[in-house]
């Protein structure tokens, strides 16, 4: 799958070699249709604190994985 990951403090980079997780017990991997960043992603983005990782946590979707929930 693809993703965008901080690369370093101001920079990010599409990658597509992220596997797609799997939902765990009580859990859903959901299709992420729009993504939108916040004031803590702009620190994280011109910080070192999350190289290698992905910012946003602004999502919305539909589940892709419902495992093994109350989601069936």
């Amino acid at each position: 799958m693809r993703a965008a990951i901080v690369k370093e403090p101001g920079r990010l980079e599409v990658v597509g070699d992220r596997p797609v997780p799997k939902a765990r017990e009580g859990k859903v991997v959901l299709k992420v249709d729009y993504v939108a960043i916040c004031g803590s992603d702009r620190i994280y983005w011109e910080t070192d604190l999350m190289l290698g990782r992905s910012l946003g946590h602004e999502f919305a979707g539909v589940i892709h994985d419902p495992g093994a929930s109350d989601f069936r």
